[in-house]
């Protein structure tokens, strides 16, 4: 039998397990991935921002003004390192199938998935700006005895007008919900679209204005309150990948050990294209 440091293929299994990782995150499908590379812990990502251009009226014989292209960049830290490890009776047998191989991988990616969607979601909370209710005054999404338009839908629709009068684009537009919050939103009769063959990322439900709605236990919170979410892909960057990927064997058990260390670092790049609302975790 071949020695397992002469078998093992590193790039199979680091491939294997950020598609997997890709499969079931929510907050991490949620940024952009513009800015990846050839990643290291401790390394900077410098990511640009232009400043906006001029639009002027054109005129016969009058000459073009020309403006410089400005702007700033903004430092994202990968400053973040989990691992994980497993154990393979055979890594020969596990790498010779499929089914093995990604049962593997994906049992890795859930290893670190809810360590890099909580961190993924922290980052969006501290650079939100543009927030329609404060921690301390928390909105209630109860359902209403009176009136026609439920809270919860007052509230998304809300959400919808700040990112418009922002200018951030229709398109992509999505809204993390609590499983409470989105309880709410079935309650209140308004109808969610869903396409079961667009499952944009893990807890997607469906659309409905304008967002795509997805529904985590994984929100922010503060104090009682939990901070519902909503933006488009530009509001922050994720950069991520798998350092190192190694295999030993086991001193102590018969076979091989597979251990992987994760990088990763994210930044909220546009404050402008997210906004958020705190709004109370239960009914009172």
């Amino acid at each position: 039998m071949a020695d397992s440091v002469e078998v093992f293929i590193p790039t199979v299994w680091s491939a294997s397990i950020l598609r997997n990782l890709e499969k079931v995150s929510v907050w991490a499908s949620l940024l952009n991935r513009d800015y990846e590379g050839d990643l290291k812990f401790g390394n900077v990502v410098k990511i640009p921002s232009v400043d906006p251009v001029s639009v002027r009226t054109y005129e016969k014989g009058v000459p073009i003004t020309y403006d410089d292209i400005t702007g700033s960049t903004q430092d994202l830290k990968v400053d973040q390192q989990k691992y994980f490890a497993l154990r393979s009776e055979d890594i020969e047998v596990t790498q010779s199938k499929p089914a093995f191989l990604d049962a593997a991988c994906l049992n890795a990616a859930y290893s670190i998935r809810d360590e890099v969607d909580l961190f993924c979601a922290s980052i969006l909370a501290e650079g939100v700006e543009n927030l329609i209710a404060e921690a301390d005054t928390p909105e209630s999404i109860a359902p209403a005895t009176t009136g026609n338009l439920q809270p919860i839908v007052r509230l998304l629709s809300k959400m919808a007008q700040r990112l418009t009068d922002k200018n951030v684009p229709i398109q992509g537009r999505w809204a993390v919900l609590t499983p409470y919050a989105y309880s709410m939103l079935q309650l209140s009769g308004l109808a969610i679209a869903t396409n079961n063959d667009a499952i944009l990322s893990e807890g997607y439900i469906g659309k409905a204005l304008g967002f795509d709605i997805i529904v985590s236990p994984n929100v922010p919170h503060e104090n009682d309150a939990a901070l519902i979410l909503a933006g488009t892909r530009a509001a922050g960057s994720l950069v991520m990948q798998i350092e190192k990927i190694e295999t030993l064997r086991s001193e102590q058990q018969f076979g091989d050990l597979i251990r992987g260390l994760s990088v990763y670092g994210a930044a909220c790049t546009l404050p402008d294209a997210i906004v958020g609302a705190y709004v109370e975790s239960e009914a009172a």
